[in-house]
């Protein structure tokens, strides 16, 4: 059973919701082509256009993004095998 993923703090705003979007989509390109032990905080901030530390204000650590964007994969997918 998979620890829930939890974000930093839930946008307020339709701007921070905005973000956290630009911070996953980033993410998922930069998993992809890199992939998840290769990928760093910096690259998907940089990717996403924001501050690292927006990045922060939302996730918790790298581990927490990787999570939510493998359960993303799982759910398009319909599948249950590890990546």
């Amino acid at each position: 059973m998979t620890k829930p993923t939890t974000m930093r703090r839930l946008p307020q705003q339709v701007r921070g919701e905005q973000r956290i979007a630009a911070i996953l989509q980033a993410a998922a390109q930069v998993f992809y082509e890199v992939g998840f032990d290769a990928a760093t905080t910096d690259m998907i901030a940089q990717r996403a256009h924001t501050a690292i530390g927006s990045l922060y204000d939302f996730f918790p650590n790298i581990a927490e993004l990787k999570t939510m964007i493998r359960a993303y994969l799982q759910a398009v997918s319909g599948s249950e095998s590890e990546m």
